[in-house]
Parts: structure tokens; sequence; C-alpha cells
């Protein structure tokens, strides 16, 4: 497996050299770029496992490289380390968590801190690298069996010979993919052991943050300039909102492994129950909700409650500048039943319905709307789980509406 490349950006070569010193070695790939340009051309020619990219440059400043990543397929998903001078405001920090920074370095900066951050982005890379190639040799391995079953097939004149040749094709076959499922079984543990590692030793420096924001608002709040308390709220915020990215990247990683079980649920007493909770947590709203007296299925209760914590929960948050607000569930029969969840919020453009299931996508902005962009991807995965389906429409200021099925459909392009 090839080192992961990692890319420098720095107008100032001895920033270059030091930041190479301290990241060298046979396990990454290094790549430096003296400027902005520079750096969106490396950035087309290769796929990095990490940028560390200076705030600060003549031609084009970090913040817009980093707009400029976000706004291309190739880079939307390469994590940014923002690395700046220690004389730079305050605000310069959360402007970078805005442009799309995962992490923020201040000059000087510490040797080991530098390698310990760098080296869990580039443990993730190779982790999706081994999945990635485990997964083309699978394909590939399946693919060589199939062809060799078809010249078999062809090739052999004589039933017993070909009979005793399949059988024992299929013995070797069944064995491969029992070898590689194994394989491919153990990585996915693997994996996930090391998300819900990563995850606990991050939450334990963001609950530190919170805690001594929370002792400082309260000891020192009188003190302190109105500027200040801001942006001592907006620590805060921010931690919060990485700590609910956190919980969101663990809910989706377990529903990857679910595997949902079967027994009579009422969808619409769910929904209901979702909607209590949401009416006590905003009681100043007032949203109209119309939903049927029982839409009885075949489906995992606790998925189920997910998929329309989910689905309501963005119905309640796209609807709050909604003057006459409105969500509706309703099932259309049919086999399987197809259960519509609509709203009259915001909307979104409809060329852009194949992007809200994937994670991270954010069709609005974070200052009109919070949320950590994963809320979809689980829904969808809830569905899976069941082998249903679902999908989307909408139209800008017309609201959306969601289909899903909670089992398998024998018509294709159902919902």
């Amino acid at each position: 497996m090839t080192p992961p490349d990692v890319l420098l950006v720095d107008d100032r070569p001895e920033n270059l050299l030091a930041l190479s010193a301290v990241l060298e070695g046979p396990d990454v790939q290094l790549h430096t770029a003296a400027g902005g340009a520079e750096a969106l051309r490396a950035l087309r020619a290769h796929d990095f496992a990490v940028v560390l990219l200076d705030v600060q440059m003549p031609d084009l400043d970090g913040f817009e490289v980093a707009r400029l990543m976000r706004g291309r397929r190739r880079t939307r998903a390469t994590p940014i380390i923002f690395v700046t001078g220690i004389e730079q405001p305050r605000d310069s920090v959360f402007a970078g968590y805005e442009a799309g920074a995962v992490d923020f370095l201040v000059k000087p900066l510490d040797p080991v801190i530098v390698r310990s951050k760098v080296q869990v982005f580039l443990e993730l890379h190779r982790h999706r690298q081994l999945l990635q190639q485990q997964a083309g040799e699978l394909v590939e391995r399946v693919r060589q069996v199939e062809e060799a079953h078809r010249a078999l097939a062809e090739k052999t004149s004589a039933l017993e010979a070909s009979e005793a040749a399949i059988r024992t094709l299929n013995a070797e076959l069944e064995g491969r993919v029992a070898a590689r499922t194994r394989e491919l079984a153990l990585a996915n543990e693997q994996l996930e052991a090391f998300v819900f590692s990563a995850s606990h030793n991050l939450r334990s420096p963001l609950r530190t943050i919170e805690g001594f924001v929370s002792l400082l608002l309260d000891t020192c709040g009188e003190q302190l300039r109105p500027d200040d308390r801001d942006l001592l709220e907006r620590v805060a915020a921010s931690a919060a909102h990485m700590a609910e990215l956190l919980s969101a990247l663990l809910r989706l990683a377990r529903l990857h492994h679910a595997e949902a079980s079967r027994e009579v649920v009422d969808v619409a007493a769910v929904a209901r129950r979702v909607v209590a909770g949401l009416r006590a947590r905003s009681p100043d709203r007032s949203v109209k909700v119309e939903l049927p007296r029982a839409a009885v299925a075949q489906a995992d209760p606790a998925l189920v409650l997910v998929l329309l914590e989910v689905l309501l929960d963005n119905a309640w948050k796209y609807t709050s500048q909604t003057p006459d607000a409105r969500i509706a569930l309703s099932v259309e029969p049919g086999t399987p039943p197809v259960f519509v969840l609509a709203d009259n919020g915001v909307g979104f453009d409809p060329a852009l319905t194949e992007d809200v299931f994937r994670p991270f996508t954010r069709l609005h902005s974070p200052r009109d709307f919070d949320g950590a962009g994963l809320g979809l991807a689980t829904a969808r995965q809830a569905v899976r789980a069941h082998g249903g389906r679902i999908e989307a429409d909408s139209q800008p200021g017309r609201g959306a509406r969601f289909r899903f099925t909670l089992q398998p459909s024998g018509r294709e392009g159902s919902p």
C-alpha cells in the first residue's frame, strides 16, 4: 500500500521546511505548495489524506483555498488543518472553522501535537484504502470465478464431467466468499473500533472545553466585555456542535451493521411520540401536524424511531421560518405500503435530490439551520436495514416530501 499524501501550504519556505522536518517519514508522502494557487494545482493532481494550510498568504488566503476545496467534489471531504501565527485575532479561529477546518494550530507549533493530529487523519486514510482494496479484490475474485464458470459451461460437453466441475467450482467459490467475508467483517470491526476510540478521545477534550467555558462564564461573566462573552459563547456552541457531530457519526456507524427485526409497529404512534417531544422542546412554536390514526408495518421499532426522529426533526427545523407551518404523515396503500412525510418548509433545489442522503451534505447555510449533515444518511441506513427504499422531492420555498418503505419491493422504481 502506497504511503498517504499530505499537502503542506505556506508562502514562507522556512515554515514549509520546518513542517516537513516534523512530519517526514517512510509512512507518509509530503507535498509542498508555496501559495494558494500552487496548492489548488496540487489538489487537482493528487488525493490527499490531510492538508495543513497557512491562513495568510499573498495570492489566495487559506480561507479562500478552503472554500474552493469545499466547492469541488474531489476535495470536498479532504480534512483541513489551518495554521496561523500567534498574532492573529481570535475571530480568525472561528472564520477557519466556518471555512471548513477540522482543526486549528497556532504558531509556534508543538511538533508532538502536530504529528499526533496528522497521524489521526493518516490512520483514517489507511483504513479507507484497506477497505477499498479488499472490496476490489473481492469483486475481482468473484469476476474471475464467474468467467471460469462460463468458460467451463461452454467447453464441457459431457454432462457428468460438467456437473462434477460445477460442484467443485461452487465449493471453491463458497470457500473464497466465506474467507473474504470473514476478512471484510474483521476489517469492519477494526474500523468500527477505531471510530469508537477516536470518538471517545475527542469527546474528552470537548467536555473539558465546555466545562471551562461554562465555569468562566459563571464566575467571571459580569466582568467580561460583551465581545469577550460573545467569543466564549461561540466557543461553547462550536464544542456542542462537535459533540453533536460525533454522536451522529457513532449512530450512523452502528446502523451500518444493524439488522432489522420484524414485529408489528404502529408508525403513526411512534410519530406522535416524536412530535410530542418536539413540541416540548419548542413550546412557543405552533405547527399543524397531521397523523393517521394508525399506520401499521412489520418493522424494527428501534429503527423506526431513529428514522422518524430524523425526518420529523428535519421537517420541524425547516418549517421554523414558515408562518403557517404544516407537517403531515400519510400512507399510500400497496405492497409494500409507502409512507409519505411532507412539510411546507423552505425546501431545496430538486437538482440536489441525490445529494441529500450523502453524509455531511448541507443544502442550507449553518447560519440559517443548524445540524451535523448526517441525519438523512442515518435515515437512509435505517430504511436499508429493512430492505426498503427512501426518496425525496422538493421545490425551494414549497417544502419537501420523503417517501419510504419498510420492506423490500418487487417493483423497480418504487418506493
